[in-house]
């Protein structure tokens, strides 16, 4: 992402900071840099996130946290003979599509990690301490994220808790602190207690997805709407029905032609779908805005033009 023009551009607007990895080729003493850019943010009092599993994936548990983190924190308050006080904030992220741009995410942050506490630790053994903040650093991240031992199992909390929690549907904060729950309970089960459920689970959602069900608790005919809320719905479909016709003509070929070929970039990556999508989003957008206005610019005259493309991107927001 930083070694193209599209990629670093979207890296610089978050003030991000590239790693090094060996398993991508690269030269690990070029985090020298990095390092020394992240203690310029400690001095200057600055937040850093940092993802420390190391990589992006779509398990459901938490993989190996680095060592990077520790000793950054460690490094740059030995540094200052532990006075700056460093904090670390353990924070869990749980995406309710991640699959799909701008789907919602579920932010659950548990309590901070004082750095001072390994002063002591750091000052016999710095690389003990490093690995001992570490472990405290995986063990709180745990404690505020939703695990499983598959992604069946996960999703299978996830779902349970949608369809026992009209919360839980609205916020997705809410379905995981639900799902969190099921899956302690899950755990309190004996092995063959739980293969059993989980047996009898995957039969009942099998056996929903024949008949064409999401949620089993949905199949209670609702009320029907009042006239007020269908007289404005209707009132404000049709003010933006026409606008959204227009966005959807001037903006389909982007909008259509960015899922498949960020699934075909990705492969079996699918954890960097979104990531793609938005990159592409960056580049396709704009250029289908400024292929329209060329056209209807050499069609009809430069007026024409600059309204099509100033009606591309506002059009399609009401699409």
């Amino acid at each position: 992402l930083f070694e193209n023009p599209l990629g670093k551009l979207a890296m610089d607007s978050v003030a991000a900071l590239p790693v090094y990895r060996a398993k991508d080729g690269n030269d690990t003493k070029a985090n020298d840099t990095t390092f020394a850019a992240v203690d310029e943010r400690f001095a200057a009092d600055r937040w850093v996130v940092i993802f420390p599993e190391g990589h992006s994936h779509s398990e459901p548990s938490l993989q190996k946290v680095k060592t990077g983190a520790a000793r950054m924190t460690l490094a740059a308050e030995a540094e200052r003979n532990f006075e700056m006080g460093l904090r670390i904030l353990p924070v869990g992220l749980v995406y309710e599509d991640k699959e799909r741009f701008r789907s919602r995410v579920s932010v659950v942050a548990g309590p901070p990690i004082d750095v001072a506490e390994f002063r002591e630790m750091y000052q016999s053994d710095d690389w003990e301490a490093a690995k001992a903040l570490t472990s405290r650093i995986g063990a709180s991240i745990a404690d505020v994220m939703l695990e499983a031992d598959t992604s069946e199992v996960w999703e299978g909390f996830m779902a349970v808790a949608r369809w026992t929690s009209p919360e839980a549907v609205a916020d997705v904060a809410a379905c995981e602190r639900r799902a969190k729950r099921l899956a302690e309970a899950y755990e309190s089960l004996d092995t063959e207690d739980a293969e059993a459920f989980a047996e009898e689970a995957r039969h009942f959602v099998q056996m929903l997805a024949a008949i064409g069900v999401d949620n089993p608790f949905d199949l209670e005919r609702p009320a029907p709407p009042t006239l007020m809320r269908v007289a404005r719905n209707a009132a404000w479909y049709a003010f933006l029905g026409p606008i959204a016709v227009l966005g959807l003509l001037l903006n389909a070929v982007p909008y259509y032609g960015i899922a498949p070929l960020a699934a075909k970039v990705a492969g079996e990556d699918t954890d960097i779908i979104s990531s793609v999508k938005a990159l592409a989003g960056l580049l396709f957008y704009p250029l289908t805005w400024l292929i329209e206005a060329a056209l209807t610019t050499w069609w009809f005259n430069a007026w024409v033009g600059l309204l099509v493309l100033a009606l591309g991107p506002l059009t399609g927001i009401a699409a």
